[in-house]
């Protein structure tokens, strides 16, 4: 594998972690939403989600990056 093959592997098991940290945030803190507090969770998962957008963008330009290098 070439350099951007690796940075684009990289990319996707980043954004399948997020992913799967935004499943299991929101799945095991939602019930107790009012002990912790909506404004913390619901900051946290904005976070989480802002973070998978990111990642989604950079792979987006990483395949448009190769797609024009293949060309």
């Amino acid at each position: 594998m070439n350099g951007d093959e690796e940075l684009m592997l990289s990319h996707c098991i980043r954004l399948i972690i997020l992913e799967n940290q935004l499943i299991y945030f929101s799945g095991t803190f939602s019930p107790f939403t009012k002990e912790i507090g909506t404004r913390n969770l619901s900051a946290q998962m904005s976070r989480l989600e802002n973070l998978i957008e990111r990642e989604n963008s950079i792979i987006y330009s990483i395949s448009l990056k190769m797609a024009v290098d293949f060309m």
